[in-house]
């Protein structure tokens, strides 16, 4: 009883019990980001947009791997917002990096603007996940791809098997899979044709 009480608390975006399980997602994910961001790392993307931000630590590790990048880091919740603002605030302030709230299904990006779209481990709260692939695919350059990483199986239309046909119904001309020999990790990555 008392674990369901605090899984509630932490479940929340916003207020301090989400700060919480925002930290608590970011530090378990760590191993997570490096093994995905290993097989991205050839990719040296000039415009990247991360959707779906936790504390931030996400993007930090895309700018450090990718000095010369660009990146705009966008999320449907304040709170989430705020956190990556001030983790990722020397970016910022270099102009490397903007961080605003946003939402998958409605990008406010002109087409053909980014090299690389990352979503990590967030595609199960996008409130609609069909048009959001669809503008994702608008929003990518030629030869630009959707990175998708899952912590673990989402279940029903978050696996392989049901995002594999969404993104090709996208116009995504080759997606692979990457999965993790130990853990259930899955990255997916979806290339636009060239």
């Amino acid at each position: 009883m008392l674990f369901e009480k605090v899984k509630k608390l932490t479940e929340k975006r916003d207020g301090r019990p989400g700060t919480m399980s925002l930290y608590l997602q970011d530090a378990s994910q760590k191993q997570l980001r490096k093994w995905s961001l290993s097989l991205l790392a050839k990719r040296n993307p000039e415009n990247l947009l991360e959707i779906g931000l936790g504390t931030g630590a996400s993007l930090q590790a895309m700018l450090k791997q990718w000095p010369a990048s660009h990146a705009i880091a966008i999320d449907h919740a304040s709170q989430p917002v705020t956190m990556a603002a001030r983790s990722n605030a020397d970016a910022i302030k270099q102009g490397r990096c903007i961080v605003m709230e946003g939402e998958a299904c409605h990008l406010p990006f002109p087409d053909d603007t980014f090299d690389l779209i990352i979503a990590f481990d967030s595609i199960s709260s996008w409130r609609d996940l069909n048009n959001s692939v669809q503008d994702i695919y608008s929003e990518l350059v030629k030869g630009g791809c959707f990175a998708i990483i899952n912590a673990d199986d989402k279940g029903p239309g978050f696996d392989e098997s049901s995002l594999r046909p969404l993104l090709y119904d996208a116009g995504f001309s080759r997606v692979k899979a990457y999965r993790h020999e130990a853990d259930p990790w899955l990255l997916l990555v979806a290339e636009k044709e060239r």
